[in-house]
């Protein structure tokens, strides 16, 4: 059996390309049935992940601990990245996602429905401070009879946290959504606070804040004076995974997106972005997913300790050197796991792609590899058109000397012993003994 031994791609810098228009757009859900459940963060089958995340320990944040970065911690931490991590088991860590029970009572024709999000600094006083803590937009799910959800929109806002108890319900306010002809709610559902996974962060380290997020629905009826309050959700510190996660917990440093390669990227190259904000000396760790939710390609990178911005990167090429055109989301997370911002980028094939053919040793090198019909000897270069259906190719006999392997870099992927997928440009190397 032949063997295949697939090297990580080296990559040129993506070229600048002058391409409008993105594909559909995409959310990292966090409860979507589409993704697969990956476990803790520390399982989720990626290397890098693995890698960052055993090095990463620290306690739980609890109600009776308010700024635990100033207080001390007696437990070992270990991590250059980030200092504090909210626990590696954390699903989604800093992100929001919460429940309380639904309306008793369908809205009426005309009926309002509006909710309010509240945020309070645990056992906060005059010396912690302030700190701004910063909220992605967040999406209030209201389970429908007829099935789907229901959406009320909070966009993205910050707060300083410079106050004890709760801030004001009006920080976190949608406007009153009114229902024409009603909504009815399904029986016994839960209506959710829901940042996408994506995390909460603030201008502080992990540990520097503690902070508590609960929220509540408000119904008007078509009858005026009847206004209904639903419950309060009570923050906890424990997750109830894919239901909740941790509303008591520690924010994510605060790191901006700046710019980015745009949101199309020729496969095989790579999509970059410039993060600001509080990256000096932080590890980063992009993913890129199929809108289906498979992880297909991962990279982690750590900035300089005087930098004061940040170019990360992945390949746009899945594990095994090649990648289909369409949308694909490429998450970037800081090394405790937070997701800090989520990106459809659109992936296409350039209009042509190289391969240079190589054959080793040297007394192989007059052989030719035949390519799509055509003999290229050593050291040569052919152009194809990449995409999704493989080419032919038959390797030659060197007298003298077995097969021993062959090699593909770059987006190259042989799909058999005949057939090679291309999607960019890469080397084929064919070696003897």
């Amino acid at each position: 059996m032949h063997k295949h031994i697939r090297r990580p791609p080296v990559l040129p810098p993506p070229p600048t390309i002058d391409r409008t228009g993105a594909g559909p757009t995409l959310r990292a859900r966090t409860r979507d049935a589409r993704r697969p459940s990956r476990g803790t963060w520390a399982t989720i089958g990626v290397l890098g992940v693995v890698a960052i995340f055993l090095s990463i320990s620290g306690p739980t944040p609890s109600l009776s601990t308010s700024n635990l970065g100033s207080t001390g911690i007696s437990a070992p931490l270990r991590t250059a990245a980030f200092g504090h991590c909210n626990p590696v088991s954390t699903k989604t860590p800093s992100a929001l996602l919460q429940g309380v029970a639904v309306p008793a009572k369908n809205v009426t024709p005309n009926g309002t429905l509006s909710a309010d999000m509240e945020v309070a600094a645990l056992n906060w006083s005059t010396v912690d401070g302030s700190i701004s803590v910063i909220f992605p937009s967040v999406f209030f799910d209201f389970p429908r009879a007829s099935g789907g959800n229901e959406q009320l929109f909070l966009s993205n806002r910050s707060i300083a946290m410079n106050f004890s108890g709760w801030s004001t319900p009006s920080f976190g306010a949608t406007r009153n959504y009114t229902f024409p002809t009603g909504l009815q709610f399904k029986t016994n559902a839960k209506a959710t606070i829901d940042s996408m996974k994506l995390a909460v962060q603030a201008t502080s380290d992990y540990g520097g804040i503690t902070i508590e997020v609960r929220w509540q629905w408000i119904y008007t009826p078509t009858t005026p004076g009847k206004v209904v309050h639903g419950p309060w959700s009570v923050p906890t510190n424990q997750s109830n995974w894919p239901k909740s996660v941790p509303s008591i917990f520690w924010p994510a440093p605060y790191t901006t997106f700046l710019t980015s390669s745009g949101t199309a990227a020729v496969i095989g190259t790579n999509y970059t972005a410039t993060l600001g904000g509080d990256v000096a000396s932080r590890t980063f760790f992009l993913e890129m997913e199929t809108p289906a939710g498979s992880v297909v390609q991962d990279f982690s990178q750590t900035a300089p300790a005087n930098a004061t911005t940040f170019l990360v990167r992945i390949p746009m090429i899945n594990y095994n050197g090649n990648l289909s055109a369409g949308a694909y989301l490429i998450h970037i997370h800081d090394a405790c796991g937070a997701m800090m911002y989520n990106k459809t980028i659109d992936a296409y094939y350039a209009p042509s792609a190289s391969i240079r053919f190589l054959l080793i040793p040297s007394a192989c090198a007059a052989r030719s590899i035949t390519f799509n019909g055509t003999a290229f000897t050593n050291n040569t270069v052919g152009t194809f058109v990449p995409g999704p259906t493989p080419y032919s190719f038959a390797i030659p006999v060197c007298s003298g000397h077995s097969f021993h392997n062959w090699v593909t870099t770059g987006a190259l992927h042989i799909e058999s012993g005949s057939q090679m997928l291309v999607s960019y440009n890469g080397t084929f190397t064919v070696e003897y003994n």
